[in-house]
């Protein structure tokens, strides 16, 4: 599995793309505060879950095969006397 900030995107929507996306661009993910946002480096672009798998594909694998977690990094507990 690929995390969501690894993998490319290259959009295969309608015909005239929305929200300020170009056609000629790659684009990544970007997630805060469990808001997703899509960036070509210069602009980011606020865009739903469902609206993102609708108009984009990823170029290196398939969207079931996309992890949108958040890493939760491990801690380890040591007990003291």
């Amino acid at each position: 599995m690929l995390k969501y900030n690894e993998i490319r995107l290259v959009y295969t929507g309608a015909p005239a793309p929305i929200l300020n996306i170009q056609l000629d661009r790659i684009y990544r993910i970007l997630k805060s505060n469990d808001i997703i946002y899509i960036t070509d480096g210069n602009a980011e672009i606020k865009i739903d879950e469902s609206v993102l798998k609708m108009l984009f594909t990823p170029k290196e694998c398939d969207w079931n095969k996309v992890d949108f977690t958040d890493e939760v990094k491990e801690t380890k507990t040591f007990k003291t006397k």
